[in-house]
């Protein structure tokens, strides 16, 4: 397990589904960046709409058994890091928000 002791620049929360995932960015001052849906096995797009937050961002991905896949795409694209935590703080932002 990866433990941060510093602020990133962005969070991501990801609710996963088995056909698709909702996807929500805010930055470090809590603005969201990013709300969108994607379907899981579109893994293309949603990378791309990703992209310009992949440096400086860390995932975390509330999901039953199925978000295994996503830790090892991140990984193989040596970008962001990704955690099963259904108590991220990002998700729960964005899902209170219409």
């Amino acid at each position: 397990m990866r433990f941060f002791n510093s602020q990133h620049q962005f969070y991501c929360g990801v609710d996963l589904h088995a056909k698709t995932l909702h996807v929500c960015v805010v930055d470090s001052q809590g603005e969201k960046r990013l709300h969108k849906n994607f379907q899981c096995q579109d893994v293309d797009t949603s990378l791309e709409a990703l992209q310009l937050f992949l440096d400086n961002l860390v995932v975390g991905c509330e999901s039953t058994f199925n978000w295994y896949w996503l830790a090892d795409l991140m990984h193989r694209e040596n970008r962001g890091s990704v955690g099963n935590d259904g108590a991220s703080r990002a998700t729960k932002r964005c899902l209170k928000q219409p």
